[in-house]
């Protein structure tokens, strides 16, 4: 394949390499950030010098592996360097009740600060309550509350469904979910006869059951022409239906 000889391959090659060339760099800073805990270890010999340093590296510098934190810095493994250091907190307070926010994991730590930035930049709320970050408590207890939302609006529509259900047939069809059901229905038919097709005429929405009244699926309903309509009524049935 034969390369264009022009200034602008020359400058995309150069580019490229460029790139190469950072990429190598940041590889090596990387390897480089790996080794500073051991680095460290030589210029902090006070144990509780090194627990307050151990746990600021753990919790602030994320890109350093916690394995390298605890082997290389403090000499015991993840589990005994967790244990030591602790929880951090502090650093971010729960929108709701404004106290510190408790993180026992590294991925719930940068999850947070995630959550925090990408709000900001966007502009909207993590959480439908107005809140971007909330503490396990503060959590638990929206839960609670939507929850308790959630069976209290359930009731209301079982309620509404069984006066829907009860009610005269007639009275039912002057009520606002008929209504609704009605107009959404002569929309999804192209406000025409879905039996013979016709357009521009005065429609009709049947029920062809009546056996979920007040939460009518699709099927359970048909677009007729007052001509179809009344051809049904007489007939009692209707070809093709």
């Amino acid at each position: 394949m034969k390369r264009p000889n022009i200034p602008s391959m020359d400058e995309i090659e150069t580019m490229l390499q460029d790139i190469n060339d950072m990429e190598e760099a940041i590889a090596e800073l990387k390897n480089r950030l790996k080794e500073m805990p051991s680095k460290m270890s030589n210029e902090i010999h006070d144990q509780e010098e090194r627990i307050s340093a151990a746990r600021y590296l753990y919790w602030m510098v994320q890109e350093i592996p916690g394995t390298t934190i605890s082997e290389g810095f403090l000499y015991a493994n993840l589990y005994e360097m967790t244990k030591a250091i602790g929880t951090a907190t502090g650093v971010i307070q729960c929108d709701r009740c404004s106290n510190p926010m408790v993180f026992r994991s590294r991925s719930h730590f940068k999850e947070t600060i995630s959550k925090m930035e990408r709000s900001k930049k966007k502009g909207y709320f993590i959480y439908a309550e107005g809140y971007k970050v909330l503490c396990d408590l503060c959590w638990k207890e929206i839960q609670k509350t939507r929850h308790e939302q959630y069976e209290t609006q359930k009731a209301k529509e079982n309620s509404r469904l069984h006066e829907l259900i009860t009610m005269p047939y007639r009275e039912y069809l002057r009520t606002p979910e008929w209504q609704g059901r009605r107009r959404q229905h002569l929309q999804s038919s192209s406000y025409r006869c879905q039996l013979c097709n016709s357009k521009d005429v005065i429609l009709n929405v049947h029920h062809r059951t009546y056996e979920r009244r007040g939460r009518e699926y699709y099927k359970d309903l048909i677009t007729l022409c007052e001509d179809c309509h009344k051809t049904f009524h007489q007939q009692r049935k209707l070809a093709g239906i």
